[in-house]
């Protein structure tokens, strides 16, 4: 045996491993390995911080530690399955935290063989309380601006509102839109912008002077600006549907992704407009990237993870 060629594959090994150990511990994401029983072997700092534990509370107990009570049989038997390569764990989960409240995570996992030979399996984790938090709030923000809308366009085609009855209604809409804490747009059938809200602004650092009545494409990279206003024309035409995450462009000309959903409304001209209802998305979709790249960098690892 040549123990120069053996010294160096050992060489190879422990810096590979050591890289990879340094990009487990200092992972903006949470990370945890758990042997074949389902057993904490390691965890990091930050999945640490997301459920309460130090590292010592957690090494040696079960992973089921952190999942609901009313959850545990499920787990147990989707992370058997894991280990023996009969499915993937990959999605968003609900599990709780060391002082009992229940948190929303999204996370992926990859199936490892640690030096005894045996397998793990590695969870890369992301707290998503924010965003689901946004979500709801942007789901009961549309409802109620579609509420108010709908009463005020009612109220206009029945001519039943005095003047001042009309302004009120109309001042509660202008309340509604300021208050959210998304960020709303509303554009003309021309595709320019004739109303954003303060959150809208700060979304993309302008103010309200330096948006109001310039084309909704000045937020939007200069490749995509031909798309996205055919995107806008069809859904003013109705009846399709925008929603979904875009990525589009800050005044200081970086990369904003959001997460958009709009109504279509006919205004007091009797033409029609987009409401929009935006949620910046840009740090998940930055933490989803690093989960995907630390993933990889795991997969190409030589001899697996130190355990």
């Amino acid at each position: 045996i040549d123990i120069t060629d053996r010294k160096q594959s050992e060489e190879r090994i422990r810096q590979s491993e050591e890289r990879l150990n340094g990009l487990i511990n200092t992972a903006p994401v949470g990370i945890c390995i758990t042997d074949e029983s389902g057993t904490f072997e390691s965890v990091n700092s930050t999945y640490c911080s997301i459920y309460g534990y130090t590292e010592d509370e957690l090494v040696g107990r079960p992973f089921t530690t952190v999942v609901p009570s009313s959850k545990v049989k499920q787990w147990v038997t989707a992370h058997d399955r894991f280990i023996a390569g009969q499915a993937d764990v990959r999605g968003e989960f609900a599990t709780v935290t060391k002082d009992g409240r229940e948190l929303p995570i999204l996370a992926d996992s990859m199936r490892m063989l640690g030096p005894d030979g045996n397998p793990r399996k590695v969870t890369f984790v992301l707290d998503i309380t924010e965003r689901k938090a946004a979500e709801e709030q942007l789901r009961r923000q549309e409802q109620e601006l579609r509420t108010n809308v709908d009463q005020l366009r009612k109220a206009q085609e029945l001519m039943q509102l005095t003047q001042k009855e009309l302004q009120l209604s109309e001042a509660l809409s202008r309340s509604v839109l300021e208050s959210a804490p998304v960020g709303i747009s509303i554009v003309n059938h021309e595709g320019a912008f004739e109303t954003v809200n303060d959150t809208f602004c700060e979304i993309y650092g302008y103010s309200r002077d330096e948006m109001v009545g310039q084309p909704q494409t000045l937020v939007v990279p200069s490749a995509d600006r031909t798309r996205w206003q055919q995107l806008n024309e069809r859904f003013i035409a109705g009846p399709a549907e925008l929603r979904g995450e875009f990525a589009t462009l800050h005044k200081s000309g970086r990369k904003v992704v959001v997460m958009t959903d709009s109504a279509r409304i006919t205004g007091r001209d009797g033409l029609p407009k987009k409401v929009s209802f935006v949620i910046d998305v840009t740090r998940r979709k930055e933490a989803e990237a690093e989960i995907r790249k630390l993933s990889l960098v795991a997969s190409k690892t030589d001899n697996g993870i130190v355990i």
